[in-house]
């Protein structure tokens, strides 16, 4: 009887410990703060509801796919612009790739479920004005894209940022895509042109809600929808900040 006892205590043991590794919704959690397993969401949920309805339909020009795995906790617009406000030292930029110091901000991380056969992520950081060039606008701001990349770079006058009242800083919106899958099989030029505009119109929708929660002025110029345009190269960006309203 004793025996039969211990053996029921231990499969009892065995059961909380499966179940405690799992959701609410019986998939495994991983320690990054993200649903393993079968989770899977629509685009719309993607970068924390972040995404317009034009940058839903862009994620899909940019993945061929409906779902994606569910966000990392950690990484989302307004937490981005917490780190790097906390970041912040007037009149030092962040940017990595021109500068030594680590660039503060994951603004959103995109896995397609399944994955990973491609994935992105979008960075938020401070750059020299100069450093601030394009061949495309999205309002009144300088952006530039290829196939696998986009960056945008918008104006922010901000309470958020003390000792930036004299003039605004330039925040750089930098999106990377690491298709897994092997090399991008090149299509037409006006394929590779829509994917450069997809990119663009994604990265708008996280520049927006970056905008918002940093309290820039006239949200930097950065609109919930903007149009892609041409622009001339090299184009200088706006570092004026915009009326607002």
């Amino acid at each position: 009887m004793r025996q039969m006892w211990r053996a029921g205590a231990l499969l009892l043991v065995l059961a909380s410990t499966v179940v405690g590794c799992e959701d609410g919704g019986g998939n495994a959690s991983g320690g990054d703060g993200r649903s393993q397993g079968s989770a899977q969401v629509g685009a719309d949920r993607v970068c924390h509801g972040a995404l317009s309805a034009e940058g839903v339909k862009a994620l899909g020009v940019m993945t061929a796919v409906k779902k994606y795995a569910p966000d990392d906790v950690r990484t989302d617009p307004a937490r981005a612009v917490a780190e790097l406000v906390a970041s912040y030292v007037p009149g030092t930029p962040t940017d990595p790739t021109t500068f030594t110091q680590e660039a503060k901000g994951r603004a959103c991380k995109v896995t397609p479920a399944g994955g990973p056969l491609w994935d992105a992520e979008v960075d938020l950081s401070f750059v020299a004005k100069e450093n601030a060039k394009g061949t495309y606008r999205l309002g009144p701001n300088v952006a530039y894209a290829d196939e696998v990349m986009a960056e945008l770079y918008f104006p922010c006058q901000s309470p958020r940022l003390p000792g930036n009242e004299d003039g605004p800083l330039v925040v750089k919106a930098a999106l990377r895509s690491s298709p897994h899958s092997g090399k991008r099989t090149p299509g037409s030029a006006a394929e590779t042109e829509r994917l450069r505009r997809a990119n663009l119109t994604f990265l708008n929708s996280v520049a927006y809600a970056a905008a918002k929660s940093l309290r820039c002025s006239g949200n930097g110029g950065v609109r919930q929808v903007a149009a892609v345009e041409n622009a001339p190269s090299p184009e200088p960006p706006n570092t004026s900040p915009p009326v607002a309203g």
